[in-house]
């Protein structure tokens, strides 16, 4: 021992002495001497025997005015020992560090209100309560490897080091194991590497200036919270990681985190309710629950603001019933990640959330029925990928979500797709769904640049809503073999009318009718130059809606549907017709019972003697084609008529026959010429752009 320590450690043997008392224990004076050097004693054995130190004795040493001069700036140290009474060191100034190693404290600590400039309690054993309300720490407050037996209370204690837990304990009956609420720290509040607790870690209002590290600890309480710290404020990252489980909820509720919250690998148990409840949180870094993260509660993020990324990637969260994660109105300036092996069996909400990154969701998991991801109402400004191994026995709920980049579902296995009036700004990828008999896409109303599929992913016959889907371009592809899947093409297929029909056809019979999406399309094909196509559309759904009329009428309104789609095809009925009247008319003619109207040619005519030879004669054709087509005139019509005077007998030669077929040839003639005019017009209509 230095010469100086010697005199330092004599004279504070001699002041104890004659102040506190002349009959000191061995171990009462080499914690005299201990403190009184400039070098640190070795720490003792932990099976070595703790001999009786009183802790009034200590109080008198840190505490009397003379004796605090002898005491080295290193502290007052007390090495294996045993304080049999409560150690009170309540309204005390200590300038000096109090450093207490393999100790008992068979009664409780008493710091409240007291002025510190380090605290150090390494490998102790403290089995009353230790009380540290508004306490003042110069320095730092190392606790690590302590058991407690009672209740650590630290509220509006302030530190400006840091406060450390290493590989602590606390074997609490009660409630509470450490209460700290409206503690400063300045620098790393630390409960961490084999920290364990039997009671809730208090921090309510607490305000860290540094980091907030758990890792590797252990909070178990048989129900209700693990770690109380609403409102705490934590300069940097807030660390519940590696290897660092509870069995009661972490609640977080409007914490301010300057850096991330960094929950990778841990394990939460809880029977009912939040595993972490972290609502209304202000991170300014990313949440991690991935790496192994485990969880049987609800992971609640309501209305919380990330200004990094939340990553769950290959997490899991095994709930008995309700939400797995929930993050209504949160905030995230980043990516979400629930991808590369992320299961859930509980439902996942991001209602109204706002994501400024894309949403990961491939190789996910989401196994809860009924509702499995719901993001309705959110606003994402990447891409949502629900692509190779995403599965989803229940609903993915879209309901007003606006997506600003594509929405890609390739080799994913879905069983309801709710789309209702969503947005995407880019592509809507559904290929290589692996669909089953149940699997429902419902677009009604959803608003996209570019739809892309394959039939082999189209839902099966009434599982299908396109009512008031709008796209600008719409893509088939062939099914993807490994070449595709490995960028080199995406296989993509013409435009087909009839097979988009097809398409249409999937929906339920009382929606096929809606005419928007049978126009969307139509003007989708007209855009591209295939009128036939579009004609063909517009047929298909006349006579959709033809169904609804009687058996006359529905007759009538697809014929004239049939017409629409292909003027043209009047010339077939002109050619029958004419063909048909002209045998009708020939007959009569031979059989005399159409006569010349004009009296010189019809008195020969009756009496069987020839006509002047100026009268034209009979032509059928002729005569026929001036009915059937009004804008044909060659006279035939003015000059012959069916006879009323002939004696019929046959109906093929009756007078009001003929003139009845004269008349049904007019107006039949005046139809005809009404589309073959439609038809000639649109021949010569130029194409679209």
């Amino acid at each position: 021992m230095p010469l100086i320590d010697q005199v330092h450690s004599d004279e504070l043997e001699k002041l104890a002495r004659s102040r506190f008392d002349p009959e000191l224990a061995e171990a009462e004076l080499k914690v005299v001497r201990d403190s009184a050097s400039s070098t640190r004693p070795g720490v003792p054995d932990a099976d070595a025997p703790r001999p009786v130190v009183r802790a009034e004795f200590l109080r008198w040493q840190a505490t009397d005015g003379d004796a605090v001069r002898y005491i080295d700036p290193l502290g007052l140290r007390a090495y294996g020992v045993t304080l049999p009474g409560d150690l009170n060191f309540g309204e005390c100034r200590i300038a000096f560090p109090l450093d207490f190693r393999m100790c008992t404290f068979e009664g409780g600590l008493d710091l409240s209100s007291a002025e510190l400039r380090d605290l150090l309690l390494v490998c102790c054993s403290v089995k009353g309560a230790v009380q540290a309300g508004w306490l003042d720490v110069i320095g730092s407050v190392v606790l690590n490897g302590s058991r407690f037996a009672s209740e650590v209370s630290m509220m509006g204690a302030r530190m400006s080091g840091d406060l450390h837990f290493h590989a602590s304990a606390f074997e609490v009956n009660g409630v509470n194991a450490l209460s700290a609420d409206g503690i400063h720290v300045g620098g790393n509040f630390q409960f961490h590497h084999g920290s364990t607790s039997n009671g809730v870690i208090r921090l309510l209002g607490a305000q860290i200036g540094g980091g907030f590290d758990c890792a590797g600890a252990r909070i178990e309480v048989s129900e209700g919270l693990a770690l109380f710290a609403d409102g705490v404020q934590v300069g940097r990252t807030v660390l519940l990681a590696a290897g660092f489980s509870a069995t009661g909820t972490i609640s977080l509720h409007g914490a301010r985190i300057g850096g991330p919250l960094d929950c990778s690998g841990a394990k939460l148990e809880v029977k009912h309710g939040d595993a972490i409840c972290a609502h209304r949180a202000s991170i300014d870094g990313g949440v991690f629950l991935s790496e192994g993260f485990t969880s049987t509660g609800n992971i609640g993020l309501l209305y919380s603001r990330i200004r990094a990324g939340l990553f769950c990637a290959g997490a899991s969260l095994m709930v008995k019933g309700g939400n797995a994660l929930s993050a209504d109105g949160a905030e995230i300036a980043g990516a979400v990640h629930l991808d590369k092996g992320f299961s859930s069996t509980g439902e996942v909400v991001l209602r109204s959330a706002q994501l400024r990154g894309g949403l990961f969701c491939s190789g996910g998991k989401f196994c809860a029925k009924g509702d499995a991801l719901t993001l309705e109402g959110a606003r994402i400004d990447g891409s949502v990928f629900l692509r190779e191994g995403f599965e989803c026995p229940g609903t993915v709920g879209l309901v007003n979500t606006v997506i600003g980049g594509n929405l890609l579902c390739t080799g994913a296995r879905i069983a309801v797709m709710d789309c209702l009036n969503m947005s995407v700004g880019g592509d809507f990828v559904w290929q290589r769904v692996e669909k089953s008999a149940d699997t429902k896409l419902g677009l009604f109303g959803a608003r996209i640049k570019t739809l892309r599929d394959d039939r082999g992913s189209w839902p099966e016959e009434g599982k299908l809503d396109l009512r008031g889907l709008v796209y600008e371009e719409l893509t088939t592809h062939r099914l993807q073999g490994r070449e595709d899947v490995a960028g080199k093409g995406l296989g993509d297929e013409p435009l087909v009318a009839g097979e988009r029909i097809k398409w249409l056809m999937l929906q339920r019979p009382d929606k096929r009718r809606e005419p928007q999406p049978w126009m969307q399309l139509r003007g989708l094909l007209e855009e591209k130059g295939d009128s036939k196509g579009a004609k063909h559309v517009l047929y298909r759904f006349r006579c959709l809606q033809a169904q609804e009329s009687s058996l006359i009428s529905r007759r009538l309104k697809i014929a004239f549907a049939w017409l629409e789609e292909s003027p043209q095809r009047i010339l077939w009925f002109v050619g029958f017709t004419l063909l048909l009247f002209t045998c009708i008319f020939r007959n009569a003619g031979a059989q005399k019972a159409i006569a010349p109207t004009e009296k010189e040619a019809y008195e020969p005519f009756a009496a069987e003697k020839p006509i002047p030879l100026a009268y034209p004669r009979f032509s059928p054709f002729i005569y026929t084609l001036e009915n059937a087509l009004p804008l044909v005139r060659f006279g035939e019509d003015e000059k012959w008529a069916p006879d009323p005077n002939f004696p019929s007998k046959s109906w093929l030669t009756n007078y009001w026959f003929l003139m009845w077929m004269r008349w049904a040839l007019v107006v039949w003639g005046w139809f005809q010429a009404g589309i073959l005019g439609a038809a000639i017009i649109e021949r010569f209509r130029p194409m679209q752009s």
